[in-house]
């Protein structure tokens, strides 16, 4: 029990640190995008991605949370990748006016009223496990 208290503890003294990154405005040109906790560049994420640059390609700022640049195509290279959970990630994270990912949403990022998250983790109901819900 006292496990659970200090984790609670832990997330909300992460989130309160993390609110300093309000000082910076929230771009709404700004897209962040992520696939598996960038480990991969695929699934829905990629394909809204695609989808947007082919049909609006310079009215938006694309970002990719990537763990390795050179998953993106090469036709993408010149895409700003990021490392997730770096200082990057985080920073853009939380001044992007929009983050498409496919996986859980981390609960020590205080993400603000006016960000747009598109979470598009797939499923027919509360039964998939996948990060924190998977069996270690």
């Amino acid at each position: 029990m006292l496990i659970q208290y200090l984790i609670i503890g832990a997330i909300y003294f992460i989130r309160i640190v993390l609110q300093l990154f309000y000082i910076m405005p929230i771009d709404k040109r700004k897209i962040l995008f992520s696939s598996y906790e960038g480990k991969q560049y695929a699934c829905n994420p990629k394909y809204i991605f695609e989808y947007i640059i082919k049909h609006y390609d310079n009215a938006f700022i694309y970002i990719w949370s990537v763990n390795e640049h050179n998953i993106l195509p090469n036709e993408y290279r010149n895409i700003k990748t990021v490392k997730y959970l770096s200082f990057g990630y985080l920073f853009h994270a939380l001044t992007a006016g929009y983050i498409v990912n496919n996986a859980a949403v981390k609960p020590y990022l205080p993400f603000r009223k006016s960000q747009i998250i598109v979470n598009t983790w797939h499923g027919g109901g509360a039964y998939k496990t996948v990060t924190t819900d998977a069996p270690p």
